[in-house]
């Protein structure tokens, strides 16, 4: 790690020493903020266990699974069970967490269903402790469903369906 902070201050100075005169103390502040962002997110990520770093790598996984997507009535459920419904699927296809723009994408893509991603987060924020948990990735948050927002997605899906709970 330290060696690959070297080898890029390096390549900043050869850098600045290029610039002209004028421009030099804004080229290396602004490189220099580029490299202590670069070198943060890497010391994250090392503490950030392996199966959530890559949720957004999972999206593709997730959108070209065999899943049965026509098997759900998502389009027509609440904003909050839609998104618990794919916290859900990502879980079931070992993605465990997904990013609200995660979350978007796959309703984008698979429904066309469109939200911005600011939307998605204030939906999630209101089930976060309820129903799911959020995990801080740097400067984003991943989501990942939690088994009582399991049993709530799965009593909301069965009353949305028409189907009571005899029990």
């Amino acid at each position: 790690m330290i060696n690959h902070i070297q080898k890029h201050i390096e390549e900043t100075i050869e850098v600045v020493s290029n610039t002209p005169e004028e421009y030099k103390k804004i080229a290396f502040a602004v490189i220099l903020k580029h490299l202590l962002e670069m070198s943060t997110r890497s010391i994250i990520k090392e503490d950030i266990p392996q199966k959530l770093k890559t949720s957004s790598l999972h999206v593709n996984a997730i959108l070209n699974s065999n899943f049965d997507w026509s098997s759900t009535n998502i389009p027509n459920l609440k904003p909050m069970i839609q998104n618990l419904y794919i916290l859900k699927i990502a879980k079931d296809l070992d993605g465990d967490a997904l990013t609200p723009q995660d979350i978007q994408t796959i309703l984008y893509h698979k429904f066309r269903v469109s939200k911005t991603h600011n939307a998605v987060s204030m939906s999630l924020m209101k089930a976060t402790g309820k129903y799911i948990d959020r995990i801080q990735e740097g400067k984003k948050f991943l989501y990942r469903i939690t088994e009582r927002g399991i049993a709530y997605l799965q009593s909301e899906i069965r009353e949305s369906s028409g189907i009571r709970d005899e029990s």
